[in-house]
Formats: structure tokens, C-alpha cells, sequence
């Protein structure tokens, strides 16, 4: 008897936990990624990142931790398709800079699509506040001292 009550339990359990709806599983991918990103754990945001944008979401993120710290993010919209599969939320992240400790507040716009039963980032910009949160790394000039900085063009 045990055991009948016993299968029927996880039995249940298994079926509560495959019926989640889309909703609550678009609100945990945004903040389990936004909250491995603030932490510095790109490698675990990264999971849940659409593998066609990762190459920008690591270059969007590569000075968090050395020159930015992520002092809090929050949720503030999500607005999702009648379909379910795509969904746009915006995210307010307040940040500082390390030499300078003013607080600073950038407001992201991150879509989000559905693949495979999860939701993956698939593309953000800044919405409101310092773009340079997520801006890629510089671009190297002539003049920051490349390969070919200081030379004489040859004629």
C-alpha cells in the first residue's frame, strides 16, 4: 500500500513539474541568466544565451567584474506574444564603475525566444541610461599602438 501511495506521489510530482507554464519558465531563464551575469558567472548566463548571439553577449559583457560591478538588476516589464514563443522584458541594472563608485542605472531591452521548451537571449540593447554597459570592447586604431602604430606608411 505503501508503495502504490509512494509511486502515486512521484508520479504527480512529475507531472506538476513538466506542466510549468511558459510564463514561469521565461521569468526563471531571465533571472537565473541575469543573475549568473551580475555575479560574474557568464559561463553559466551563457546557457542561456541563443548560441547565433554569444559571441556578442561575451563581448556585450566583457568588463563586468573588471571595470563595472553589477550592484543590483531588476524586472520591470515582460511583455510576451500571443504565441508564447518570443518575449521582450526589460531589465534596469544598476552598476558602477570601479575607479570612479558612482552609482549609474541603465535600463536593457532583451528579446527572448522560445527553443526546444526553454527561452534563450537572443538580442538586447540599451533602452534607456549609459549604453556603455553593454558596449563590446574598443575597436584597436592605427594610433593605440598596433602592429603597424608609429610607423612610417611605406612609400
Amino acid at each position: 500500500m505503501r508503495f502504490i501511495l509512494l509511486a502515486f506521489v512521484l508520479f504527480a510530482h512529475a507531472c506538476l513539474l513538466d506542466n510549468i507554464s511558459p510564463t514561469r519558465k521565461l521569468n526563471d531563464s531571465i533571472r537565473d541568466m541575469n543573475d549568473a551575469s551580475r555575479w560574474g558567472r557568464i559561463d553559466l548566463a551563457s546557457q542561456y544565451v541563443d548560441p547565433a548571439y554569444q559571441t556578442t553577449f561575451f563581448k556585450s559583457r566583457h568588463r563586468w567584474g573588471r571595470q563595472f560591478r553589477i550592484a543590483d538588476t531588476e524586472l520591470v516589464r515582460l511583455d510576451m506574444s500571443p504565441d508564447q514563443d518570443q518575449a521582450i522584458a526589460l531589465m534596469s541594472i544598476s552598476w558602477y564603475r570601479i575607479d570612479q563608485m558612482t552609482l549609474h542605472q541603465t535600463v536593457v531591452r532583451q528579446i527572448w525566444k522560445e527553443r526546444d521548451g526553454t527561452y534563450l537571449l537572443s538580442a538586447e540593447a540599451v533602452f534607456e541610461g549609459d549604453a556603455i554597459l553593454i558596449q563590446g570592447p574598443p575597436k584597436p586604431s592605427a594610433d593605440s599602438g598596433g602592429p603597424t602604430a608609429g610607423k612610417a606608411p611605406a612609400s
